[in-house]
């Protein structure tokens, strides 16, 4: 199996995330630079000696998805089967990484059509959640080959992040989608640990970006979350597509089909 890792960094070292991985080093690593943090740069580049993995220094937050689907599209490129999404404010615990690896290898094996892989996590930091145990979503999950070539590419739409996620499967579960939950605890996520370090500045811009990706999410799903979308097309329109190809990424799709 030839699974490509991604990993986007703000101002969360990401030291924990990489010590906690041990595997082949030659799996394809793509890793962002998002903010202009001195010591996470250092982690990155010190860790690329290891890995040989490809840096991306943006020194700016470009969008979660932007860099998503840079990733995702030069995984495909790269004939890797499958894409290990992880966050910055997780790790593993010891041995965790190879359990969850032989998990993704065991739902690619079985060859379903769509699938999308994930393991549960404890809870830490000063969330709400903090010492709880809930399945991590995009802070750690594959995607197989596969469903990237049916669902397509992130929409870029939902910048500079928060929402995407909820986008992309909402679509996949639309599309058939099955979900696989590794339910071992083998990780640990200090959530939300990009927002507690923000400046009172960076936090009001947050909330103002939170709730224009919420509207635009509330837009195309009639609904502010997963739970509560209740449209079965984008912007209850059935001509537009459930699958983003690379090229559309960016484009607000409702005009597409209003042209």
């Amino acid at each position: 199996m030839r699974l490509a890792h991604v990993l986007v960094c703000h101002t969360t070292n990401p030291s924990r995330c990489l010590e906690s991985i041990e595997g082949d080093v030659h799996d394809p690593w793509y890793v962002f630079l998002h903010s202009d943090d001195k010591q996470v740069e250092s982690v990155v580049l010190e860790d690329r000696k290891r890995r040989k993995s490809i840096v991306f220094s943006y020194k700016h937050n470009r969008g979660l998805a932007k860099s998503w689907n840079d990733a995702v599209y030069k995984a495909m490129k790269d004939d890797c089967d499958a894409v290990l999404f992880l966050n910055d404010d997780l790790f593993f615990y010891p041995n965790g990484y190879t359990l969850f690896r032989d998990e993704i290898a065991r739902v690619l094996a079985e060859k379903a059509p769509l699938a999308y892989i994930t393991l549960r996590g404890m809870e830490t930091g000063e969330s709400a959640q903090a010492g709880q145990v809930h399945p991590q979503g995009f802070a750690c999950c594959a995607v197989p080959r596969e469903t990237f070539e049916c669902i397509g590419y992130f929409d870029e739409m939902f910048a500079p992040a928060y929402f995407e996620d909820a986008d992309y499967l909402r679509r996949g579960f639309l599309s058939g989608m099955d979900v696989h939950t590794d339910m071992r605890v083998l990780a640990e996520h200090a959530r939300s640990s990009t927002i507690r370090n923000m400046s009172a500045e960076q936090r009001a811009e947050w909330e103002q970006s939170f709730k224009k990706n919420m509207a635009y999410f509330r837009e195309k799903w009639g609904g502010d979350s997963m739970t509560t979308a209740v449209f079965k097309h984008p912007f209850n329109c059935a001509d537009i597509s459930l699958k983003i190809d690379y090229a559309n990424r960016a484009i607000r799709h409702r005009s597409i089909a209003a042209s």
